[in-house]
């Protein structure tokens, strides 16, 4: 060894050693501070806890369906041309979704229409016959009697000649 790392050598070993005899002197004889050695002095308790609060608690949900109402119902400013409206979170989604289905997304538009027919929005339109037959007497009452029966005629016709264009038969082979 060279006369340089001999002499580092001797200070290292000298300053173990005043660690040592100061560990001594305190009445600690086999501990030594150093390296994730603290002194004693500061170390944590034995039977206490480095957190003796602990962490917050955290808040147990029953039911996840009333967080998102209480986060869906907030309200939001919203920008409307040079106005803005506070609206719940809910109503800007919705009107959001509406503004990208008019613009074309195919996404937006079935989204749309799946709400709505979750609401019950499209229900299936019965058909009427607009005219109210009351009965008549004599021959008005004839002449409307016959009237229906020409119409309900021409109705099933029309029916008989939707189901074959569903099918794919032509009407020519079905008479």
């Amino acid at each position: 060894m060279s006369a340089n790392k001999k002499g580092e050598a001797a200070t290292a070993s000298t300053s173990t050693q005043q660690q040592k005899s100061m560990a001594e002197n305190e009445g600690q004889k086999d501990y030594e501070v150093g390296y994730k050695r603290p002194p004693a002095a500061t170390q944590f308790k034995k039977g206490s806890s480095g957190n003796p609060k602990g962490s917050k608690k955290k808040e147990e949900v029953d039911d996840i369906r009333v967080v998102m109402e209480d986060v869906l119902s907030e309200l939001i400013k919203v920008r409307e041309g040079d106005k803005q409206r506070v609206v719940s979170r809910e109503e800007a989604i919705m009107r959001a979704e509406l503004k990208n289905a008019l613009n074309g997304d195919p996404r937006a538009i079935e989204a749309l229409f799946k709400r709505a027919q979750k609401c019950r929005l499209f229900t299936k339109a019965k058909s009427q016959s607009l005219i109210v037959i009351t009965e008549e007497k004599g021959d008005d009452g004839k002449i409307l009697r016959m009237l229906a029966a020409v119409q309900e005629a021409l109705r099933k016709a029309a029916e008989g000649l939707n189901a074959a264009r569903r099918n794919n038969t032509p009407s020519s082979k079905r008479l």
